[in-house]
């Protein structure tokens, strides 16, 4: 008689368990979730050489290559009081010819936006000194 009681009392404190178990998952279920944060704009960073720089405009054109498509490319790039450069005085800094390292964003209407602009000036060809004359020229023997 006993076997009977304590099986009946086991299976009844289970089944609280399990049903304590379930009525709390769905609590959490019927709570609303908290407002979603908004995803931060998605940085892009491209290096290439400035093609045009329009200082009325706020914008310059640089090329750059894109390892994804495996191409060339150009693309205007706007500058904000925002945009922080270094190694330049800002846009007015920036020449043709320069390269930059760039960290955009996507602003409203796919129009990039520069968060950091980094230059690395043209640098003028170094001469390379001409061997002295009656110097012997160096030749490398056959093997």
């Amino acid at each position: 008689m006993r076997k009977p009681i304590v099986l009946c009392i086991c299976i009844i404190v289970a089944l609280a368990v399990l049903a304590g178990t379930g009525i709390c998952q769905e609590a959490k279920k019927a709570e609303a979730p908290a407002a979603a944060p908004q995803a931060a704009p998605k940085v892009e960073s491209i290096y290439g050489e400035v093609l045009a720089v329009n200082e009325a405009a706020g914008s310059m054109n640089v090329q750059y290559y894109d390892y994804d498509t495996d191409e060339e490319k150009k693309i205007d790039i706007a500058v904000t009081a925002e945009t922080k450069f270094k190694n330049s005085t800002g846009l007015k800094g920036v020449k043709v010819g320069d390269w930059v390292d760039v960290s955009l964003s996507s602003a409203e209407g796919g129009r990039k936006v520069a968060k950091v602009v980094e230059v690395e000036k043209a640098e003028e060809m170094e001469e390379v000194p001409a061997a002295p004359q009656g110097a012997p020229e160096t030749e490398t023997p056959a093997q």
